[in-house]
C-alpha cells in the first residue's frame, strides 16, 4: 500500500485501516507516518526509535510484511517483523525529484520479489530513487545497455 495521507487531506482513517488491513507491505514518507501514527493510534514513542517502533507496531496489527519509511534525500528505513534496516541515501546533483518515489517503490518491489534482504532492499530502493531525481522529468530515458553500471556510479 501506498500511503496518500499527505496529499492535501484526500484521506479518512476508516479508507486508511481498510487499505492497511488488506495490504501486505506499507511504504510512506516521514509525514505521512506521523499523521498515520494520529489516525491510527498508534504509540506516541519518542527518541531515534520512534520511527522503528511505530512501523513494528504497524506490521503487528495489520499483520504486514513489511514497513517503509523514506526521508527524500535522507534515505530510508525498512522494517519487517524481526529486522530493521536504514539507508542513509545516495547524495547525487539533482535535476528533478518528481518521479523519484516512485522509482524508489519500484526497486523496493523488484527487490521484494527477488527475495532479497532488507539492506539489499533499501540499497536498490535509495539508488533508482537517486538515480531518477539526476535526471529532469520523471521518466528518465534508460540507458541502452548498462543501467545496473549507472545504479552502481552512485555508491
Amino acid at each position: 500500500m501506498r500511503c496518500a495521507c499527505s496529499r492535501q487531506q484526500f484521506y479518512s482513517a476508516v479508507v486508511i485501516q481498510s487499505s492497511l488491513q488488506r495490504a501486505n507491505v506499507v511504504k510512506l514518507n516521514h509525514d505521512e507516518l506521523l499523521v498515520l501514527r494520529n489516525l491510527m493510534g498508534l504509540g506516541a514513542a519518542a527518541g531515534p526509535d520512534a520511527e522503528v517502533l511505530m512501523c513494528q507496531e504497524l506490521i503487528a496489527k495489520f499483520e504486514l510484511r513489511l514497513a517503509c519509511v523514506t526521508y527524500g534525500a535522507n534515505g530510508s528505513l525498512i522494517c519487517d517483523r524481526e529486522n530493521t534496516h536504514r539507508h542513509p541515501g545516495f547524495h547525487v546533483a539533482v535535476s528533478d525529484t518528481v518521479g523519484a518515489g516512485d522509482a524508489f517503490t519500484a526497486g523496493l518491489v523488484h527487490a521484494l520479489l527477488s527475495g532479497e534482504s532488507l539492506a539489499a532492499m533499501n540499497d536498490l530502493a535509495n539508488r533508482m530513487g537517486a538515480w531518477v531525481a539526476s535526471y529532469p522529468g520523471a521518466m528518465p530515458r534508460l540507458p541502452e545497455v548498462g543501467l545496473e553500471r549507472s545504479l552502481m556510479r552512485l555508491g
